[in-house]
């Protein structure tokens, strides 16, 4: 079977040498026959922009939860962001996964997604635990040195 170059070039459409998305993305709108092609390739199926979803999930959100927290308690326990990253992060996977194109259920009619990101949630929770259990901030531990302030040197004592 052809490639998509090929059929392209069938098409009627020059080719260049280096294709681009932008190049692509004029052509899929411009051409009829290019939109033919791409019709048939989808399968006339729509689909969901999981990639979006994902990147809001697990970019913008998540990162605007870790920022909050961050700013909101900034002398929260050690273990408590990498607890936070590794629960939501799994949650928004597992969230996001039922928006893919699905693959053949891998265990307990999850997907493999779902399946690794049970674990991570773990992985989360081993660590709240251990923020609540030693209940120690970055500012109590012994090799916690502030940097100059006020144009005074830090006395290199654990505050």
């Amino acid at each position: 079977t052809p490639g998509l170059l090929d059929k392209l070039s069938l098409s009627g459409v020059a080719v260049p040498e280096r294709m681009t998305a932008a190049w692509v993305a004029d052509r899929v709108r411009d051409t009829p026959a290019i939109r033919e092609i791409v019709g048939q390739m989808m399968q006339d199926h729509a689909r969901y922009p999981s990639q979006l979803y994902e990147a809001f999930a697990e970019g913008v959100l998540l990162f605007a939860v870790l920022w909050f927290v961050r700013v909101r308690f900034p002398r929260a326990w050690n273990g408590l962001f990498c607890g936070i990253f590794a629960v939501l992060y799994a949650a928004g996977r597992i969230i996001c996964e039922e928006y893919r194109e699905p693959d053949s259920p891998f265990s307990m009619e999850l997907t493999r997604g779902q399946f690794l990101s049970v674990f991570l949630v773990l992985v989360g929770a081993a660590f709240f635990a251990y923020a609540f259990k030693t209940r120690q901030t970055v500012q109590e531990c012994a090799f916690y040195e502030p940097e100059k302030k006020d144009g005074k040197e830090s006395s290199g004592k654990a505050v």
